[in-house]
């Protein structure tokens, strides 16, 4: 592989006045230069469009395609793959951030093992309201070359193991790799990324994994996204779930070890599915009914007694949901509700 990579990089951003200058400084630091950045305005009505102009005035690797309305993620993020020219591409959130390396690590691993995705370790902030950092996640991947199909098979499930599945911004893509396999967004809110990794996984890319964190996710309390009401939230998980059960059971990895994580998954999905409608008005009795209609469906049956709780979280709530207790769960929702419009900031350190 030639030294001289071109990636692009896509941003679509819809209303980021806030956030979009960090994300495209964090870009236009990069210690390796060779690059092009595609800012997506997906029909802002803010002043989103006037930093990307400005952006674009001043530097020639900053590229911008404006929509006059909103057309969603997915779509936005197709458009950036149409547009990109790069031998890579690599997506990136309008909240978070690059560390300043990703870029030439990225290059660094390429030329040493040519691959179709090379993914990343990244860490996950959690912030106040304020933009106070409350505490900090990291997820790490070991250095992984793969080099065939058990190599694959096992690059999946470590990839599992530390939660770097079901994202697309802690991978770089071979874009014309992904053309051949004309992998695409899927117009599927809330799990549009987690379909398009599942799509390309089951191709059986050559992958790479790096320890290094070179992504930074931002998750800040109260943001529109991450509370975003959608009356079909736990559907639209479960069926993201469902796609990678599917690839695991097809790659003959669908073990113990793999059910375990798509476990902690589903139940999360339930716990924060509930949390979601009890906070736009479901009393308790109803939640604790829709808690109780799912206990009958084969997939809660398959995953609820694999749940291992990982955080207080897990054994504060999420463990009443896998062990039946539906109305404990609904009381404990509705609890933390309560006590989260108070205490913000407490519950979210009490609950890490």
């Amino acid at each position: 592989m030639d030294s001289d990579i071109r990636f692009s990089v896509v941003l679509p951003a819809y209303n980021e006045e806030r956030n979009l200058e960090n994300a495209v400084e964090s870009v236009l630091h990069q210690t390796y230069g060779n690059f092009e950045l595609i800012i997506v305005d997906n029909g802002s009505k803010d002043k989103t469009g006037k930093i990307a102009e400005h952006f674009k005035s001043l530097y020639s690797d900053v590229r911008l395609i404006t929509n006059e309305a909103n057309q969603g993620r997915a779509a936005a993020r197709n458009e950036g793959l149409k547009a990109a020219d790069g031998d890579y591409v690599i997506m990136l959130d309008p909240d978070d951030r690059f560390e300043c390396d990703l870029l030439e690590r990225v290059r660094d691993a390429i030329n040493k093992e040519p691959a179709d995705i090379v993914c990343y370790s990244y860490s996950e902030q959690f912030l106040s309201k304020r933009g106070m950092v409350l505490y900090t996640k990291i997820h790490r991947l070991p250095e992984i070359y793969d080099t065939g199909e058990t190599d694959f098979k096992k690059t999946v499930k470590t990839m599992l193991s530390c939660n770097a599945v079901g994202h697309v911004w802690n991978k770089a893509y071979r874009l014309g790799w992904l053309r051949e396999k004309k992998i695409q967004f899927q117009d599927v809110s809330q799990i549009d990324g987690m379909l398009f990794d599942v799509d390309t996984l089951s191709s059986q890319p050559a992958v790479v994994t790096l320890p290094d964190e070179l992504y930074h996710c931002r998750n800040v309390r109260g943001d529109k996204r991450t509370g975003e009401y959608l009356p079909d939230y736990i559907d639209l998980h479960k069926k993201g779930i469902e796609r990678l059960k599917n690839l695991l059971i097809a790659l003959s990895i669908y073990d113990d070890d793999t059910i375990k994580v798509l476990a902690h998954m589903y139940i999360r999905v339930l716990s924060s599915g509930t949390q979601r409608e009890m906070s736009h008005g479901m009393s308790k009795n109803d939640a604790a009914q829709l808690l109780e209609n799912e206990s009958h469906l084969l997939l809660y049956r398959e995953l609820a007694d694999k749940f291992v709780p990982e955080s207080r979280a897990d054994r504060v709530l999420r463990s009443l949901i896998a062990e039946g207790n539906m109305r404990g769960a609904a009381a404990t929702t509705k609890w933390l509700i309560r006590f989260g419009k108070v205490f913000p900031d407490l519950l979210l350190r009490f609950l890490r």
